[in-house]
């Protein structure tokens, strides 16, 4: 039996890490720009490092194997 919680978790995870993975630019631009919030700097000005997009790219691989994890434990279902 498949646990649905811990499935729709595992899915979120995952899809949450493939948009890191897959969008690392773009997700790091996205924290950096919240990042800039109440700064003299423009929302157009800012620019992520590159270790930064190297960092974000990273932790969704991270995330896309978590998620994975949770998904394949949800098919095991509840231990006795």
């Amino acid at each position: 039996m498949v646990e649905p919680l811990v499935f729709a978790g595992g899915l979120f995870i995952f899809l949450a890490g493939l948009v890191g993975a897959a969008l690392p630019r773009t997700t790091a631009t996205l924290g950096e720009r919240i990042d800039a919030i109440g700064s003299t700097r423009s929302w157009d000005e800012v620019e992520p490092t590159s270790w930064n997009v190297t960092w974000t790219r990273f932790w969704g691989v991270v995330l896309m194997f978590l998620g994975v994890v949770f998904i394949v434990l949800a098919f095991r279902g509840p231990r006795p």
